[in-house]
């Protein structure tokens, strides 16, 4: 028997899609250093897709990296513009 020790990908925004009238939904949120970058593609493959309205449900949040909420929270901002 072999056992191999991999890292196992927890992504931090487990659910981004588009919803009536093309919102991006996202639940149960953990801010780690991955997820600025997943909410940036997340919101670049939404927006490709007709997403005009943001809404973001923290609902649930476990917390994390501050600095990954604010640039969430500032890409945020800047979606809207």
């Amino acid at each position: 028997m072999t056992i191999t020790r991999d890292a196992v990908p927890l992504p931090s925004i487990p659910l981004a899609t588009s919803c009536a009238r093309c919102r991006l939904c996202c639940n149960d949120w953990r801010f780690n250093l991955t997820t600025a970058d997943e909410f940036e593609e997340a919101l670049q493959d939404l927006h490709s897709k007709g997403m005009n309205t943001l809404i973001l449900d923290l609902r649930g949040n476990r917390g994390g990296l501050l600095i990954q909420a604010v640039r969430v929270a500032t890409r945020s901002c800047n979606a809207v513009n």
